[in-house]
């Protein structure tokens, strides 16, 4: 666990999702976050140790628009993706793709430098490390993301 929990805000996060998906996106503030379970997807980022400082926790619609947003996907396959609580392979490839960039929005976590450590998907279970993380974060940001075309989702950022 970190003692240094820093997360960015709604500008932060807005500057990101708007530099990916174009002037149109919109990152806020969310007062309604995602709720853990069986419909969430969990991107872990992790310091040179490999040791897992910072998740984004994020609905299937999420995972989905950015996903599908990065070589523009058919919004129909989306909606039919996101209806059966899925993330198909290739949507997944693209959504990788943008956590990769997503990790700069973790600059100041008191652990250098951080990467991408991991997807676990809606159906898969959560590792120890993972599961403690998301039990007992030390710092928590929920936002809502519009991707152009494709729709809203969610997603909470967690320092552990």
């Amino acid at each position: 666990m970190t003692d240094k929990a820093v997360l960015p805000n709604a500008q932060h996060v807005n500057r990101i999702v708007v530099g990916l998906f174009g002037d149109e996106a919109i990152a806020r503030a969310n007062p309604k976050p995602v709720e853990f379970g069986p419909n969430t997807v969990v991107v872990k980022y992790a310091d040179d140790n490999s040791q897992v400082q910072r998740l984004v926790v994020c609905d299937v619609a999420f995972a989905n628009n950015a996903g599908a947003a990065l070589t523009m996907i058919s919004p129909g396959v989306v909606a039919d993706a996101i209806k059966a609580n899925d993330v198909p392979d290739n949507i997944l490839d693209n959504f990788r793709e943008v956590m990769n960039i997503f990790v700069n929005i973790f600059q100041d976590t008191g652990h250098g430098h951080l990467v991408l450590g991991g997807i676990d998907l809606p159906t898969k279970e959560k590792d120890e490390s993972t599961a403690k993380a998301l039990a007992e974060p030390v710092g928590r940001a929920d936002f809502e993301v519009v991707v152009p075309r494709y729709g809203t989702g969610r997603i909470t950022l967690l320092a552990c």
